[in-house]
């Protein structure tokens, strides 16, 4: 049993793989693939760049060389705070979040069209043990 569940894992991460790869080929666009998982971090938050660079194990100026090239391609903006100026956080604006949107559908949309050739009892598997 724990072969096969090994098994099935494997399989489910690979098919995570694929589909991130070919959800990120077809809407990613201009941004690369660390791009895209930084603003899929960001998501829907304003975010800390010392914050970010510590989630990515970089270094600060490391993470912002992504986030200025990503902010020249729209997808965010950075915002200095108030009270302490050395403090900058970023958000994502439409574009970002709309880029995320897309994302999100497309790999529901794969996701979905692969589980149809999972039988149930598999699928009641990858539940119960993802749900622990």
């Amino acid at each position: 049993m724990e072969k096969k569940l090994n098994n099935l894992i494997e399989d489910f991460h690979k098919l995570f793989c694929k589909a991130e790869e070919l959800i990120l080929k077809k809407n990613a666009g201009s941004l690369t693939l660390n791009e895209f998982r930084i603003i899929k971090t960001i998501g829907t938050q304003k975010i800390l760049i010392t914050d970010l660079s510590q989630i990515f194990h970089i270094t600060t100026g490391a993470i912002l060389i992504s986030l200025n090239n990503i902010e020249e391609k729209g997808f965010l903006e950075k915002i200095q705070d108030e009270d302490d100026r050395r403090k900058i956080y970023v958000r994502l604006i439409d574009k970002g979040l709309e880029r995320i949107q897309s994302h999100n559908n497309a790999y529901k949309k794969i996701i979905s069209e692969t589980t149809q050739s999972i039988s149930a009892e598999e699928l009641e598997n990858m539940e119960e043990y993802f749900g622990k």
